[in-house]
């Protein structure tokens, strides 16, 4: 595995091509079906950030893919098995420059065709497999894709993100060992280290990062955010 100096420096590349890049999103934030319930009343949750990586740099694709190539030393994989979309990336550019056979997994099938999840095939020699994507959030597609691979006969090694995202709504079902390069307290605390946020947001993303069901369509915290969000006049 990649030892803890190494995992470090890795990190850090990762965390200058996200501030380099502007990944992170904050001020024109969207993300659908987002609901939960608060004293028995259905909310509709309003995000104020998302998480988007910076897959364009080669340098940042790099690093991940240095990563899990060392994790090869743990879990022995022979293989790898990208989440479409945002998994892929990084699957093929560790498969083309390590030689490692890949293939991925759709959550919906194939319409014509295989009408398969999967794409690719991977001889038995070439298996256990290590399914990679970019950031888990509820953890229901890693669970769809582990099933889909079982019912392939497909071994697996191990899960690996990119980003681990500590939620409560997390419904992961982990048999396998996960590995992850970055945190998302690790994002934000080294972008607010960079003033990345106005001054005048930065305690509601730290708010937001504790507790999400604060930020509803019923909240006046998040009438308080728009507010202070429009005074800041930031766009990227």
């Amino acid at each position: 595995m990649v030892e803890n100096n190494k995992k470090n420096e890795l990190k850090m590349i990762c965390l200058e091509e996200i501030l380099r890049q502007k990944t992170i999103i904050f001020n024109e934030c969207v993300m659908f079906d987002q609901h939960t319930t608060i004293n028995g009343a259905g909310i509709d949750l309003r995000p104020i950030t998302y998480i988007d990586l910076p897959v364009s740099s080669p340098r940042y694709l790099d690093a991940v893919g240095e990563y899990i190539y060392g994790l090869q030393k743990v879990v022995n994989y022979r293989s790898l098995c990208g989440i479409a979309t945002q998994g892929l990336s990084y699957t093929y550019s560790t498969s083309i420059k390590y030689n490692i056979p890949a293939i991925y997994f759709r959550k919906e099938p194939q319409k014509y065709g295989t009408n398969s999840h999967l794409a690719g095939k991977l001889t038995r020699d070439q298996t256990p497999t290590l399914i990679i994507d970019n950031l888990i959030y509820s953890g229901k597609t890693l669970n769809l894709a582990v099933s889909k691979l079982k019912e392939s006969d497909i071994s697996i090694a191990g899960l690996f993100t990119v980003v681990k995202f500590e939620t409560s709504f997390s419904e992961l079902i982990v048999d396998n060992k996960l590995f992850y390069l970055l945190t998302v307290k690790e994002i934000y605390d080294y972008l607010i280290q960079n003033n990345y946020f106005p001054k005048n947001i930065e305690k509601y993303i730290k708010l937001f990062l504790k507790d999400q069901t604060l930020f509803h369509s019923k909240s006046e915290i998040y009438l308080q955010y728009l507010s202070e969000l429009k005074k800041s006049k930031t766009s990227f």
